[in-house]
């Protein structure tokens, strides 16, 4: 799997996100959402995060921002594992497609976003 197109960030706790063109969120809280019901926008993101106000906030943020993307959201680190590798139910693709970009939480239970990180670098390539 080539990760090495996929940009992360490390977001610090209590930052605000925000985009000057506006944004429309897609997706929710509770694992990730079945693309096949809405139509695909050309971007998803990966949200990686255990706590779902982050979720609705990021969702409210990118409503506010007017910007269009396709938002899959995942509880925890062996989750986003699973997504990325196209393991279990992730290993559909038009339903679960590769994130151009992914928003990833530190602080998670089971594996966390140091450890999922870490498994991302060894991954690429």
């Amino acid at each position: 799997m080539d990760l090495a197109k996929v940009p992360y960030f490390r977001r610090r706790p209590n930052s605000i996100m925000k985009d000057k063109n506006g944004a429309k969120a897609l997706g929710g809280r509770g694992g990730a959402r079945d693309a096949r019901t809405r139509p695909s926008p050309g971007i998803t993101v990966l949200h990686v995060d255990d706590d779902p106000n982050d979720t609705s906030l990021l969702q409210a943020a990118a409503r506010k921002a007017n910007v269009r993307f396709l938002l899959q959201n995942v509880e925890d680190g062996e989750r986003a594992m699973a997504y990325l590798s196209g393991l279990g139910i992730y290993a559909d693709r038009d339903r679960f497609p590769l994130p151009s970009l992914i928003l990833l939480d530190l602080k998670m239970p089971r594996a966390t976003g140091n450890e999922t990180l870490k498994w991302m670098r060894r991954s690429v390539g």
